[in-house]
């Protein structure tokens, strides 16, 4: 029996023994299938990279041309137009709006006692005396500007009461 009981036992010995080595020979060929195929996916990784690369490079490359065309063709900008220049327009009414109203009342009674007279030298001399209101019409203020129209009709009025009474002078010689 007790060669029995060893044979038996060592018959149990060699079996844990050949499980063992088959669990390790498995967990070998795992690792080697597992190393296996992280060398293929480290391979693949490396050929897209390598594939990658160019197309990286062309694409820099195609930016920096880009980029550089884009600089050699920009135009630089137009100077700023110059700022319009100040006139003095604005003075020139205020000068002349004192000057407006002085000759308005000189011209409306010179002309006056003009009119009354029939001599040759009364319609030249009231012609230039019309005319001078309305030159300066337009500068001058409001009530100015009315008293210088009623002037210049009043003057008108007297020209053209000398003229026809000069020429119906004239016609009666």
């Amino acid at each position: 029996m007790k060669k029995q009981e060893k044979a038996q036992q060592q018959q149990q010995q060699q079996d844990q023994q050949q499980q063992q080595q088959q669990q390790q020979q498995d967990q070998q060929q795992h690792q080697q299938q597992q190393n296996h195929h992280h060398q293929q996916q480290q391979e693949q990784q490396q050929q897209q990279q390598q594939q990658q690369q160019p197309q990286q490079q062309q694409q820099q490359q195609a930016r920096s041309t880009a980029a550089t065309t884009a600089a050699q063709t920009a135009k630089p900008l137009p100077p700023p137009p110059p700022p319009p220049a100040a006139t003095a327009t604005p003075a020139a009414p205020t000068a002349a709006a004192p000057t407006a109203t002085a000759p308005t009342a000189a011209t409306a009674t010179a002309a006056a006692p003009t009119a009354t007279a029939p001599t040759a030298a009364a319609p030249t001399a009231t012609a230039p005396t019309a005319a001078a209101p309305t030159a300066t019409a337009p500068t001058a203020t409001a009530p100015t500007a009315a008293a210088a129209t009623a002037a210049a009709t009043a003057a008108a009025t007297a020209a053209a009461a000398a003229a026809g009474g000069y020429l119906h002078h004239q016609t009666a010689l």
